[in-house]
């Protein structure tokens, strides 16, 4: 069974810039703001499994423990918001 895991951001702005877990496990840049475009500099794994369940929700499937992590939403002139996700197994 696949999971997928709902990151939603308490910003209140649509397609916020959204960052998390690169492979090197720091944080690297997902969307882009504004556009909701992935970064395509992301390995592979990440690119295909990211996606927008609405325009602050960013979803992550086939949830795995290398999606363990801190996550962030930002937009300009705001603090970010930050998501712990905590992945068992």
């Amino acid at each position: 069974m696949d999971s997928i895991a709902y990151l939603t951001c308490a910003l209140g702005i649509d397609y916020p810039a959204w960052y998390g877990p690169s492979d090197t496990g720091a944080l690297s840049l997902y969307t882009h703001f504004g556009t909701g475009q992935l970064n395509t500099n992301l390995s592979l794994d990440i690119l295909q499994r990211l996606g927008w369940a609405d325009k602050r929700t960013l979803t992550i499937a086939s949830v795995n423990t290398k999606s363990d992590g801190l996550y962030e939403c930002s937009a300009p002139h705001t603090s970010a918001h930050r998501i712990r996700l905590v992945v068992w197994g």
